[in-house]
């Protein structure tokens, strides 16, 4: 007990000395004796270091360089894998530091750190009184808060309809644009499979590596019929100058025969071969349809194309020689297989001496026909007794030689083939691409070849 008071008289002196702030020197206290139960003596405290007075000019010079001071410790306690680094005058190292080793996370760590940062997020949000102002404001809003909405501008009914129009004309278009353009695409494609099929037929028919079996051996003797070459014919008589050279034609003949039955199998509507020496380009079979629609949009074969067939007018007969007026009609192409487009070059002077012939070959005679008048016409002129097209002339030779007057009269040629009223005429028709205007073509009958 007389320790415990003992010990609470000393620490309470040291304190006094203390706050007193005097520069007396605690002296120690002597050691307290023991008491009556022979407890050992508590040791005195030690007295503490003097501190000595700091005059005021020393005391301004330790602040002034007290952050010099500082930086030096601080640049002493740099830690041990710096210290082999070398600064400059500014203190940055000359030498690229030996980067931290960093461990990647895994997926796992990833997706725990993120659900730990977005909890803290919301924590800290929802914590925050300042976050919510905001969105009590929005609670507590009222109409009056807002003001008077002002009512949206009607639009005259001219603007409505000046609208819906424009719309209309802006979409007409775009529909009008891309359907125009897929017809041109289509075609052009079409003409592209047009001049394909031709062309195969054209290759199978002139220039067959089996057309020497194809021409039999009749076809080379003396009683194979002789073919008038067109240059030997005389007035519609059908004299030959010498019939001694017709031997490539008796062959061709004989071969036109044989490849006609041929593609009748394949298309039973294929009556005739349409061909012409020179410029024209006129070298395709002929077809023959119940109307005059139909092989419009389809090629001989019976496929659908833009580009048609060479066709045969559906009154006419297939034996040319009994019609006293047949038509054959044909597409004038721009692009691909021409078809019956050269016909129009007729109107240019000197055209028909290079292309006055036409020769139609069928599956039991050859025709040829020397061509006599051309001009352009429209379908307007059917009205017109003598127009173009006339077939029925009621067996009536002055009305047959009175339209022959006619079409003469119309022509871009002349020519001084004499035309009787026992003549059979043949007309090719073809279209010119303006308006509804035709061209065609008239040439007579002057030779037949069974």
């Amino acid at each position: 007990m007389g320790k415990n008071k003992h010990k609470h008289k000393v620490q309470t002196e040291m304190k006094e000395t203390e706050s007193a702030g005097t520069e007396a020197e605690i002296l120690p206290t002597a050691a307290a004796p023991a008491d009556q139960n022979n407890e050992e003596p508590i040791p005195a405290p030690e007295p503490e270091p003097k501190k000595e007075a700091v005059p005021e000019k020393e005391a301004e010079k330790t602040e002034a360089e007290g952050p010099s001071k500082k930086a030096e410790t601080t640049a002493e306690a740099k830690p041990l894998f710096l210290e082999s680094i070398k600064l400059d005058e500014n203190g940055k190292p000359t030498e690229t530091p030996i980067p931290d080793i960093v461990i990647p996370d895994t997926e796992e760590d990833r997706l725990r750190r993120l659900d730990h940062a977005e909890l803290t997020f919301v924590d800290e949000y929802q914590d925050n009184p300042y976050n919510n102002v905001f969105v009590e404001s929005l609670e507590n809003v009222t109409p009056d808060d807002l003001g008077e909405v002002k009512p949206k501008k009607k639009k005259p009914l001219i603007d409505i309809v000046y609208d819906s129009l424009r719309q209309i004309i802006f979409w007409a278009a775009v529909v009008a644009f891309f359907v125009s353009g897929g017809q041109i695409v289509y075609k052009l494609y079409a003409y592209h499979q047009a001049d394909a099929i031709y062309d195969n037929i054209l290759q199978e028919v002139f220039h067959n590596s089996k057309r020497d079996d194809i021409v039999s051996t009749a076809a080379r003797s003396a009683k194979m019929p002789v073919l008038v070459p067109v240059n030997g014919v005389r007035e519609s008589t059908g004299e030959v100058e010498n019939a001694a050279d017709n031997e490539e034609y008796n062959e061709l003949f004989e071969m036109m025969k044989h490849t006609l039955v041929n593609l009748s199998r394949k298309n039973p509507e294929i009556v005739g071969w349409i061909r012409m020496e020179g410029d024209t380009e006129i070298n395709y079979p002929v077809v023959q349809h119940e109307d005059n629609d139909y092989y419009l949009h389809y090629a001989y074969d019976g496929t659908y194309n833009p580009a048609g067939a060479i066709f045969l007018d559906c009154v006419n007969l297939t034996a040319l020689s009994s019609n006293r007026h047949a038509i054959i009609y044909g597409h004038n192409m721009e692009s691909g297989s021409p078809m019956f487009a050269n016909l129009l070059h007729y109107q240019e002077a000197g055209f028909l001496e290079r292309n006055r012939y036409i020769e139609v070959y069928t599956a039991d005679a050859l025709y040829t026909y020397e061509v006599f008048a051309s001009y352009r016409c429209g379908s307007s002129t059917m009205k017109d007794p003598n127009h173009a097209w006339r077939m029925n002339f009621n067996r009536d030779d002055a009305t047959f030689l009175a339209w022959i007057d006619a079409v003469r009269g119309r022509s871009d040629i002349k020519s001084d083939v004499k035309i009787t009223a026992k003549d059979r005429i043949l007309t090719l028709s073809t279209c010119t691409n303006a308006n509804d205007d035709r061209y065609v073509v008239h040439a007579v009958l002057v030779s037949t070849v069974h």
